[in-house]
């Protein structure tokens, strides 16, 4: 692309210790983000509740935009990004293999408002840009006219004074309207010279593996994802077993099903589901054996093995859940843990053990909470509500 070493960067802050900073630049690496959190103090692969990114630079005028584009919030009067560090990298490494004229383009493109609302939309227009065509050296709609009758080989220089009767300004606003082209300045943007395809839905959990720099289990809003795939995957499930299976409402009429698989599903219990959906003649390679196996790679597989080995750590704290619910206090949920007391607080760390049981297991000063179907993502201390 040029000389540049980067396409952006963001400087990158430890929650804790807001004082505590490093620039990452993008595209990067795994062992490059884990070597800044590491300098930050903080854990390989750690939380993204545990540190924020801040000051975005680009040394590219034509990608200052992207700063207006990503997703913001403020805290403590600091800008901070809040976008998936994965999805950045994508755009990154899109942005950095461009030739001249797709950045021209890509450019070109934003400036006239094509697919620029979210950071989504930048990958999808980065691996569009064949659908677009700069000209340069149009300045107003007479110029737009003169381009369009000189590419349809019309030679105006025979017309003699008759030109003169000719209204080249409302005939180049009607040809940019036919062609859904723009004006903009010193240059004429073509658009719809392809079908523009979605490459990348949005999903952050759909960014394609060389692009990923950090574990989805360290993703913003991994937990409420998970929660929710599973219950999207549990009802497709119970869908189908009921339509293939006679006696599957009967052998499990006791129970809420959708429910059971939900929370199968959760607790990487899925020997059983497999063993269900292969009795019915599934092979690997059939839908729901692909979605669960695709499920099992996203939100099972990916989470650092060290994560639970964590957790055995001296003060840390196991509480085992016997029910959840949302509570009154905004953001905070719930619970009631195995010793009987009614707990509040918020979720930063959520697992599932072999057992099959939902817990926490924290220090006293940050700890997780879970909702049946939905989780919060920042930390809090522990409040016992029997002790109030």
């Amino acid at each position: 692309m040029s000389g540049e070493s980067y396409v952006f960067q963001f400087t990158l802050v430890n929650k804790q210790d807001p004082e505590n900073t490093v620039d990452i630049t993008f595209p990067t690496t795994a062992e490059a983000i884990n070597s800044a959190l590491k300098e930050i103090g903080l854990p390989e692969n750690a939380s993204r509740d545990l540190y924020f990114l801040i000051r975005f630079e680009t040394p590219y005028e034509d990608f200052q935009t992207i700063d207006n584009i990503c997703e913001t919030t403020y805290v403590s009067g600091n800008k901070v990004y809040e976008n998936s560090i994965n999805e950045l990298n994508y755009l990154a490494e899109l942005l950095d293999g461009m030739t001249p004229d797709e950045k021209l383009v890509f450019s070109a493109a934003i400036e006239a408002g094509e697919h620029c609302m979210y950071i989504s939309d930048l990958i999808n227009l980065a691996q569009n840009t064949e659908c677009y065509n700069v000209i340069d050296n149009i300045y107003d709609y007479e110029d737009v006219t003169r381009y369009f009758l000189a590419e349809r080989g019309v030679d105006i220089s025979g017309l003699g004074f008759l030109i003169d009767y000719i209204n080249f300004e409302k005939c180049g606003k009607d040809l940019c309207k036919e062609d859904g082209g723009v004006l903009l300045d010193g240059c004429y943007l073509e658009t719809n010279r392809a079908r523009f395809a979605e490459v990348y839905n949005g999903d952050i959990f759909t960014v394609p593996e060389q692009y990923r720099v950090v574990p989805f289990a360290r993703e913003p809003d991994f937990l409420d994802r998970k929660v929710e795939r599973s219950m999207e995957l549990a009802l497709d499930l119970d869908s189908f077993f009921r339509s293939h299976d006679k006696e599957y409402g009967e052998k499990y009429s006791a129970v809420d099903v959708p429910e059971h698989l939900s929370d199968c599903l959760l607790e990487n219990n899925l020997d059983k589901i497999k063993e269900m959906l292969a009795d019915l003649g599934q092979l690997e390679n059939d839908v729901l054996p692909s979605e669960l196996a695709e499920y099992e790679k996203i939100f099972l597989a990916d989470i650092p093995e060290k994560q639970e080995r964590d957790f055995e750590k001296p003060g840390r704290h196991l509480i085992h859940v016997q029910s959840a619910c949302n509570s009154n206090y905004k953001g905070m949920i719930a619970f009631v843990g195995d010793d009987g007391k009614v707990y509040l607080g918020k979720q930063e760390n959520y697992l599932f053990r072999t057992e099959h049981i939902p817990f926490y297991a924290v220090p006293f000063s940050a700890v997780p909470v879970l909702r049946r179907h939905g989780l919060m993502r920042q930390s809090a201390a522990l409040l016992s509500l029997s002790d109030i």
